[in-house]
């Protein structure tokens, strides 16, 4: 392999690929990233075998075709530390050579042989089309209500993709709460995938602008934006019929300022956080009291005020899962529906259909 390549360009695939490998991993290869030069193009992969990230670099200036495996971390320090000149990467033997204006280095590289083999998009079936900026949006306004770390049952780690007829629809839970967004995509193929948060979460830091592509084969899920994939192993588990906590009901209603709500809750929250987090909220015609009470302490209380249907009520939360929605979730106004104190409520955005927010109340002592 001999090949020059921006130095820009090649640190930005660097830095695209490390975000899949473990530089300490106890398998040698994996803390490797795959650097192969083909039809004037190259190409940088890294995975841990959970999840693995691919990105091509055009134009490249290409001598001889070829591919080598190179120790990443000390590689990418020394590549990111180099001037923005063009860079020459040639390999002899078993080793690779860096080299630039006055400048060059020597690696050790990594059996080919041992590399694993990436999911090949002539194998797979696509599944939908969408923006990049649209799933991320739907992303972010749903795994922060999922447990990504807690895998029993193994589906709180998870997203569902509910893929339907013309319709994508993601959904978290982590038996406290539950999150779902839906939106019109270009579907190809119905089906239900769970996939790993902690990945979704990496997706969304790294997926750029333009259309992504969304494939499926063999237990996988492959993402495909631009000159970039990334791909992950799917759970193997099944997601509860989430349409089945969905209240078709409500005995109270309210429209509030989000503005105002997230406000006063995170105010209380200084107050409440060392005791459970639990903030109590009363709802009469035209106000909501939110309330944080902590005897050692001290107490606070916030008015807000509602358009009102229904019946008054009174029912606590943690203030924290209220907070955790609010901070993902861009809205100007929320809808709130209850069928009682010990009843989840259902909180949406006024006037759209696109999300939904299931939170569990806690008990509260019966004060009378």
């Amino acid at each position: 392999m001999k090949v020059v390549v921006e130095r820009n360009e090649f640190l930005r695939g660097l830095q695209l690929v490390a975000r899949a490998i473990n530089p300490k991993s106890a398998i040698t290869i994996l803390s490797g990233s795959l650097i192969e030069v083909s039809e004037g193009k190259m190409s940088l992969k890294g995975t841990d075998l959970k999840v693995g990230v691919q990105t091509n670099i055009i134009p490249v200036s290409v001598e001889e075709e070829g591919k080598a495996i190179i120790p990443l971390k000390h590689f990418y320090d020394i590549v990111r530390k180099l001037p923005e000149k063009p860079l020459e990467l040639e390999t002899k033997e078993e080793m690779l050579y860096l080299k630039s204006e006055g400048i060059e280095y020597s690696f050790s590289t990594y059996p080919l042989e041992d590399y694993p083999e990436f999911p090949k998009l002539e194998e797979t079936n696509l599944l939908f089309e969408t923006e990049c900026d649209l799933l991320s949006r739907m992303i972010r306004e749903t795994t922060f209500a999922g447990s990504p770390h807690d895998e029993i049952p193994p589906y709180l780690s998870g997203t569902l993709f509910d893929i339907r007829e013309e319709e994508l629809r993601l959904v978290a839970t982590d038996a406290k709460r539950l999150a779902l967004t839906k939106m019109p995509v270009t579907v190809h193929k119905t089906g239900r995938y769970l996939v790993p948060i902690t990945t979704l979460e990496e997706l969304r830091r790294i997926m750029t602008l333009g259309k992504v592509e969304v494939y499926e084969a063999k237990g996988e899920i492959i993402f495909k934006w631009e000159d970039a994939l990334l791909w992950t192993r799917l759970i193997d588990a099944e997601f509860p019929p989430y349409e089945k906590v969905i209240p078709n009901t409500w005995n109270t209603k309210i429209t509030v300022s989000a503005d105002e709500v997230e406000s006063a809750m995170e105010r209380l929250s200084y107050l409440v956080k060392e005791k459970g987090n639990i903030i109590k909220i009363e709802i009469e015609r035209g106000e909501m009291l939110i309330s944080g009470d902590v005897p050692e302490l001290g107490s606070g209380k916030e008015r807000i005020p509602v358009e009102f249907e229904g019946e008054p009520l009174k029912i606590a939360f943690n203030v924290r899962f209220f907070l955790d929605m609010m901070r993902h979730v861009d809205v100007d106004y929320l809808s709130m529906t209850f069928r009682g104190s010990l009843e989840q409520a259902v909180i949406t955005k006024e006037g759209k259909e696109d999300f939904l927010y299931i939170l569990m109340p806690v008990a509260i002592p019966d004060e009378d």
